[in-house]
């Protein structure tokens, strides 16, 4: 994806940051939202709304584990294999 507005100058550094953490300046819980969607359907995990009210609030690295716990559990077991 390409940015939308130009690079600042090198040397330019902000006044201020401002960290929303708790998104009540920017709702940024969708976009995460969409993203964890995205990232689980590409390891063919189910990311339901269930899933979402779940891992709400959880760090990257939560979420992460979440999705592999998912995807291993959906794999067929090692007796499962064995049988076919």
């Amino acid at each position: 994806m390409k940015p939308s507005l130009p690079a600042p100058p090198a040397d330019w550094r902000p006044a201020a940051v401002v960290f929303d953490c708790d998104g009540v300046l920017m709702d940024t819980e969708t976009a995460w939202a969409g993203v964890q969607d995205r990232v689980a359907a590409d390891y063919g995990v189910d990311y339901n709304q269930a899933a979402h009210k779940q891992l709400m609030g959880l760090s990257a690295a939560d979420v992460a584990q979440w999705i592999t716990d998912a995807r291993v559990r959906s794999l067929p077991s090692k007796a499962a294999k064995s049988r076919a």
